[in-house]
């Protein structure tokens, strides 16, 4: 079972349990005889099961982690060869103290900690915390250089939709490690994709080597150029995803539709929950949430959409600009919160 599917399956999970334990409640209500303690024992039974089943996916999901963290798939001590000439990139220590749980980061609840919830995660994560200061030290004083693995990005262009595959070689094997889609939509006469969803699961890959989604946006609009039209960040985008696109606008690459776009919760939210079930340790949601985004006040990011410029396409920065009104009210999301245990 991939990381991918075991998530899907944990989170069924909770919400039968979650379903059940609503359902006692009603039955409490009901009066006291055989009926209600045939259907309490019932609910018993099957929260039991389900309580099982869930315990064995955490239990598998920590053991799988345990075996990748003493396998070090992802650095090597020699640059891994690329295709055409791809150079590797240099492993370096993250700006943040990965030894440490901030009990609170840039504003997020999802990110926020008691200080006995922060210390029994330190406690828990103790080899891993260790493991991560002895590998800074290696890079820090003996000058040792680790690389990354070159990623092999791949695209998949179907009629309405662009879809980048990511893939890295993990324990000798070719590994899914993340995918972003595009669908093709209509405005001002001129194709556009606009980012419908981007997420890269393997967050031991993530933490140790950034970048791969930044990859996989790449090439999607080297994609979307080469058919004539350009990528868009859509209307709903995560801390991380906003990040990009703002960087995109900051280097003039990037043109700003003006409204506003909903933030996106669920990335935040999937990232405690693995670390609350131990899937990822403490070093690797501090890496990954090093540099995340500040919480905006209004619960709202500037710009509806993100629009790359005809520049990066090649075209001469004189060119129509594309009118975005089309998209305007199309594809409404409703916003959702995945639950947390805190």
């Amino acid at each position: 079972m991939s990381q991918r599917e075991r998530e899907r399956e944990i989170a069924r999970l909770r919400e039968e349990i979650s379903l059940l334990t609503r359902r006692e409640s009603s039955v409490i209500a009901m009066p006291s005889g055989p009926a209600r303690r045939r259907a309490q024992a019932q609910i018993t039974d099957a929260r039991n099961y389900l309580q099982k089943e869930l315990d064995q996916l955490l239990q598998s999901g920590r053991a799988e982690r345990e075996r990748m963290a003493v396998a070090k798939p992802v650095l090597t001590k020699t640059p891994p060869v690329g295709p055409a000439g791809e150079k590797a990139e240099e492993w370096r220590p993250s700006p943040c103290d990965v030894t440490k749980l901030p009990l609170q980061k840039s504003g997020w609840e999802e990110l926020s900690f008691t200080p006995q919830q922060a210390q029994a995660l330190v406690h828990r994560d103790r080899g891993a915390i260790k493991a991560a200061r002895a590998k800074v030290a290696r890079v820090k004083q003996q000058g040792e250089t680790l690389w990354c693995p070159i990623p092999e990005i791949v695209h998949e262009l179907t009629p309405g939709n662009l879809s980048v595959y990511a893939y890295v070689n993990i324990d000798g094997r070719r590994t899914h490690v993340g995918t972003l889609s595009a669908p093709l939509m209509r405005s001002g006469g001129e194709g556009v994709f606009v980012t419908k969803s981007s997420d890269v699961h393997e967050y031991g890959v993530l933490a140790d080597c950034p970048g791969i989604g930044r990859k996989m946006y790449e090439r999607a609009a080297q994609i979307a150029c080469q058919q004539g039209g350009r990528i868009i960040g859509s209307r709903l985008r995560s801390s991380f995803s906003e990040k990009l696109w703002k960087r995109q606008i900051t280097n003039n690459k990037a043109t700003c539709s003006g409204g506003t776009a909903e933030v996106f919760l669920a990335p935040l939210d999937r990232l405690r929950q693995n670390l609350d079930d131990g899937l990822i340790t403490v070093p690797q949601f501090v890496q990954l949430t090093c540099n995340v985004q500040q919480k905006p006040t209004t619960d709202t990011w500037p710009c509806e959409y993100v629009l790359l410029n005809k520049e990066v396409c090649g075209e001469p920065p004189g060119a129509k600009p594309i009118d975005l009104s089309g998209l305007r009210g199309r594809g409404r999301y409703r916003l959702t919160t995945a639950s947390r245990r805190r």
